[in-house]
């Protein structure tokens, strides 16, 4: 129990309001995604290969995939409560077991609806003909 003008033997955490290399407000960045209506004017394609995505991994242009979907998270990267360093360790990959291994309880879907950017279109070898069972060339794989 405290005694009024006693301080606490716990130190306090500063939280910042976003926008430092430390870690930053997830509330505020929802908030200013909100006021964001068109946040990926200009972007004409919605399907990316992984070696598209893998193009966008630096910290002003830096894109991420979550279960299938791509993400532009460079906006999000002075919010994300642990850093710009942890959140750029899936520049440009698939970041979903490293997402899962952290926080599997967040709705990262929901977190970052608003820089969904597309979806991956993945890639399967085709093989040689003839059934020789080697890899001849990459073929899109086709999503029924």
């Amino acid at each position: 129990r405290r005694v009024h003008g006693q301080q606490s033997a716990y130190p306090r955490k500063i939280v910042n309001s976003g926008a430092n290399a430390a870690g930053g407000d997830q509330l505020r960045f929802m908030q200013l995604m909100d006021m964001n209506k068109n946040m990926n004017a200009g972007l004409t394609k919605s399907v990316f290969t992984m070696e598209e995505v893998a193009e966008h991994n630096t910290p002003s242009d830096c894109w991420t995939v979550f279960q299938g979907k791509v993400y532009n998270i460079s906006p999000y990267l002075d919010f994300h409560p642990g850093g710009r360093k942890k959140l750029l360790l899936g520049a440009g990959k698939d970041c979903t077991a490293l997402f899962n291994k952290y926080h599997p309880w967040v709705n990262g879907h929901h977190l970052l609806s608003k820089c969904y950017i597309g979806t991956v279109r993945h890639t399967m070898p085709k093989l040689l003909e003839g059934g020789a069972g080697g890899v001849k060339e990459e073929e899109e794989a086709q999503d029924d």
